[in-house]
């Protein structure tokens, strides 16, 4: 099965109709149901919408289709989320001690 086959039969366990998922992803009519193949670029945003369809499995068929989430890890990741937002506070208070100007909110460390 290739990865528009795989991507059919997700949307049909959830229930979406080619038609809307077209839609949702502003592409045009019949990109999904067309023979063309699609395209890497086009998978990645089927995935970013779609973000509980499993990669491994569309790809490699490996594991299981729908990706499981986790309370736990929804939990550290809220946890972390929380750690973060203390320490760019805690940043800017020693950016200011220090007599350096805000960091820029969208700066990103290597």
């Amino acid at each position: 099965m290739d990865v528009k086959e795989k991507i059919l039969q997700y949307l049909e366990s959830k229930g979406v109709s080619p038609t809307k998922a077209e839609v949702m992803l502003k592409w045009g009519k019949g990109a999904l149901i067309k023979p063309k193949s699609i395209s890497s670029d086009r998978v990645e945003e089927f995935l970013l919408l779609f973000n509980d369809l499993s990669a491994e499995w569309l790809f490699r068929d490996k594991g299981e289709m729908l990706l499981h989430s986790d309370s736990s890890t929804s939990d550290l990741i809220e946890e972390l989320k929380a750690e973060l937002n203390m320490l760019k506070g805690e940043n800017n208070i020693l950016r200011e001690q220090l007599g350096l100007s805000k960091r820029a909110a969208n700066a990103k460390s290597a």
